[in-house]
């Protein structure tokens, strides 16, 4: 198990799939498991393309059941 920083929030991940894997690295995470490592400028493109969509609930407003997603 290893402290995985998810843009600033710090999870667990498993680690077992990517015995190789370093700090400072970045990895492909899915459901708490690493599933390999990628290299800096691919994870930037990544996390690029992901703020780009934005926050998928920032319009939700919680009135059709009154419970957060």
């Amino acid at each position: 198990m290893g402290k995985v920083d998810f843009g600033g929030v710090i999870r667990k991940a498993c680690l077992q799939y990517v015995p190789d894997a370093r700090v400072n690295q970045y990895a492909l995470i899915h459901v708490g498991f690493a599933l390999s490592t990628i290299e800096e400028d691919e994870a930037e493109r990544t996390l690029a393309m992901l703020r780009s969509i934005g926050d998928p609930y920032a319009e939700w407003d919680g009135a059709e059941d009154g419970a957060a997603p």
